[in-house]
């Protein structure tokens, strides 16, 4: 006996979707694109105005350093000045370097380029003929000389003309430019001094540098050093990641070094962040 099997019935095709249906996801879809459109270009204005900001604080900066640093060499000059003037006993040679930290050394030369006094005397033995010194040539000129010695670390000599000769003084540039360096740029923000070499002269009183920093090193450096300022992002001084600034001083072989740590912006990036979860959060909302 045959058995009949039954056919299996055939499921009908699901009906299209409608125009209306489609047209709203189309909608839902283009309103997502829209807030992520919106979110993401408020998020890119503002980071480029917080950039042209950290731009603008970095360059205000070093032209009030820059400017700081060329008045201590100024006010230096002047001191030295009025001390050839008025033909200064050793004693108040004893007292100005007493007064002046920064100040090691202060030599009176006569007119033919000979040592009438120097202070402190530590070592009589060595003499420097000044003739052949480039800071005679200046003197000779009428006009003052400044210049960083080749020691290690370097200091930085100064000499003016005086009555029947020159005054010449030896300076500590960290003990000098220390104050002329202490502003603060932002809320955690410094500035620094280095020479054509690399060497850190002088920085402010509250950063403390790490010991493995090697600003010197830095491509920021060597363009600023060639007359080229630039900004570029790094470990700066005190080991943390900074946007520094390099620029080279008018008329001199410095170079000025404006760091400002990456944390100073991290406010601004999670700003930016939050707004970026808000818009996909509010986009899968609109597409549920």
């Amino acid at each position: 006996m045959s058995v009949t099997r039954p056919i299996p019935l055939l499921k009908p095709p699901p009906p299209a979707p409608s125009l209306r249906r489609r047209w709203r996801a189309y909608m839902i879809l283009g309103m997502n694109l829209l807030v992520l459109l919106v979110v993401g270009s408020a998020t890119l204005i503002v980071a480029l105005g917080q950039r042209h900001a950290a731009i603008r604080l970095h360059e205000t900066s070093a032209q009030q350093a820059g400017a700081a640093v060329q008045q201590v060499i100024m006010d230096t000059d002047q001191m030295l000045a009025y001390v050839g003037q008025t033909g200064a006993e050793r004693a108040d040679l004893e007292a100005l370097l007493s007064l002046n930290p920064a100040l090691r050394e202060i030599r009176i030369l006569n007119g033919d380029g000979s040592e009438v006094q120097r202070l402190p005397d530590t070592n009589p033995h060595i003499m420097i003929d000044w003739k052949r010194h480039p800071a005679w040539a200046a003197i000779s000129a009428d006009k003052s000389y400044t210049a960083l010695t080749e020691d290690e670390p370097p200091a930085l000599m100064m000499a003016v003309p005086a009555a029947g000769g020159a005054v010449i003084g030896t300076l500590d540039p960290a003990l000098l430019w220390r104050d002329a360096l202490s502003a603060s740029i932002g809320d955690e923000g410094y500035v620094y001094l280095l020479d054509h070499k690399g060497h850190v002269l002088a920085f402010g009183p509250e950063v403390k540098p790490d010991r493995s920093a090697r600003p010197g090193d830095l491509d920021n450096f060597r363009s600023a050093r060639d007359g080229d300022p630039s900004i570029r992002i790094y470990q700066g001084l005190t080991g943390s990641w900074v946007m520094g600034r390099a620029a080279r001083l008018p008329e001199s072989d410095l170079v000025l070094m404006t760091e400002i740590p990456l944390s100073d912006f991290l406010p601004q990036v999670i700003r930016g962040l939050a707004l970026w979860v808000l818009a996909l959060a509010l986009a899968f909302v609109v597409g549920e």
